[in-house]
């Protein structure tokens, strides 16, 4: 059974994908073309699972579903996060897995990524004409802002589990222990 808790953050941040496409009407009309397609996430760290229902009024998320979904992707959360910050996500051969309709996952990335908010429209709504473009410039700048800040700290933190704690190790470690161990398995 779901707790209330997660019921709410499920309901905001629909209400805030919702509103995100009502300032967007070119995602949100090629957002319909996949209509009936599901999706299932479920992160490790922390343990998280959810079903993404695309339907043509809009994207519903549940904690529980009664269908198959179409696709399944699962990953630590921290390699969800890149992926979404990530203009060229790779989803064969990494830390995230996509099980079943792989193409359905890279083509909503792709229409994720190009989402195009139109800021000024949503401030117009509530401050006016004359406030909205000083104040979606400025929104635009911190959003960008973030997803800068975002992109280093993440390059930052794995340079330094690798390099200086040496908890991680670096990828031609990795790929040499692998080597290893084929070896072994071929003897």
């Amino acid at each position: 059974m779901t707790s209330l808790p997660q019921v709410l953050a499920l309901k905001a941040l629909e209400s805030l994908i919702r509103q995100a496409l009502l300032l967007d009407p070119a995602t949100a009309q090629r957002l319909q073309a996949y209509a009936g397609k599901r999706l299932y996430v479920e992160t490790r760290s922390p343990v998280l699972g959810l079903f993404v229902w695309l339907e043509s009024d809009g994207v519903y998320l549940r904690s529980e579903g009664d269908r198959h979904p179409h696709a399944t992707i699962e990953a630590p959360s921290i390699e969800l996060l890149k992926m979404a910050l990530s203009n060229d996500a790779h989803f064969i051969g990494g830390p995230v897995k996509v099980h079943g309709d792989v193409m359905l996952v890279q083509e909503l990335h792709a229409l994720a990524r190009d989402l195009d908010i139109d800021w000024e429209a949503g401030i117009a709504r509530v401050f006016g004409d004359t406030l909205s473009h000083p104040v979606s410039q400025g929104l635009k700048g911190l959003f960008g802002l973030a997803k800068r800040t975002a992109n280093v700290f993440l390059r930052n933190t794995g340079e330094y589990l690798r390099e200086e704690k040496e908890i991680v190790p670096v990828r031609w470690e990795v790929e040499e222990y692998l080597g290893d161990n084929q070896d072994l398995r071929a003897d």
